[in-house]
């Protein structure tokens, strides 16, 4: 049985938005990404654009909790919007980098070498939308996150929605036609809210253990409730290395 990436929580977080009183929504999820020995936090670029405004996007921590600000670097809004990145450099965001000392960050280049392994699926991690309390007598706001299981489309999919294979990745997500790792039918969480979020390859044996996690790029769009798509990291790479470098 392949097992859920607890991991993922120390370097995968919510974006939330203060609404009233003491409930907060989830505006979309972000990740810790390394480049050039460069730390960035990552999220999807709708994240930012259809929230703020009068009610603040707020990040929060063990120790307290922030408003998010810029400056972020965005991908243009285009027609398609297949590219949907937002970049926080976390070299201009020193409260940030204070906070993020300590979490695990995921690498945008290749691993040196794969371990022999018997196949691969793609596991996705974010934050899918519903509303969190925040608890006055413990500072906490409980939230739990979503993963999955999938893999990968075939090419008729991406060439049914013009999207191209080499800057995205489009992965089955159908949440009333699911079945968890035991092959047990279930409902998964509708993502709404998980934009931004991580999405990985896992390398797994006979037995369906994972050997390997490797980061491949963020979510972004939920397509006619079937498949999720997400911008490539050789897509962020190059983002990055435009803007920064």
């Amino acid at each position: 049985m392949i097992q859920r990436g607890d991991f993922l929580l120390d370097s995968t977080f919510p974006i939330l938005q203060h609404e009233e009183h003491d409930f907060f929504s989830i505006a979309g999820t972000s990740v810790l990404v390394r480049h050039r020995e460069v730390e960035f936090l990552v999220t999807a670029a709708h994240v930012l654009r259809d929230n703020g405004g009068a009610n603040p996007l707020i990040m929060c921590f063990e120790k307290e909790n922030i408003e998010l600000v810029g400056p972020a670097w965005m991908t243009p809004q285009t027609e398609n919007n297949d590219l949907d990145v937002a970049i926080f450099d976390l070299r201009f965001h020193a409260k940030l980098r204070e906070l993020f000392d300590g979490y695990r960050v995921h690498s945008l280049e290749e691993p040196d070498e794969l371990p022999g392994y018997a196949r691969s699926h793609y596991y996705i991690f974010g934050y899918p939308f519903r509303k969190a309390k925040y608890k006055r007598d413990s500072g906490e706001i409980k939230i739990s996150p979503l993963d999955y299981i999938t893999d990968e489309v075939e090419d008729d999919i991406y060439a049914k929605y013009g999207t191209n294979k080499e800057e995205n990745i489009l992965v089955r997500y159908e949440p009333k036609n699911t079945y968890d790792s035991n092959k047990i039918s279930k409902i998964a969480p509708y993502p709404h809210g998980a934009s931004g979020g991580p999405i990985f390859r896992i390398l797994v044996d006979d037995e369906d253990h994972a050997i390997m996690f490797i980061f491949e790029g963020v979510m972004t769009r939920w397509k006619d409730k079937k498949y999720i798509l997400s911008t490539r990291k050789s897509q962020i790479k190059s983002f990055i290395d435009k803007r920064f470098f």
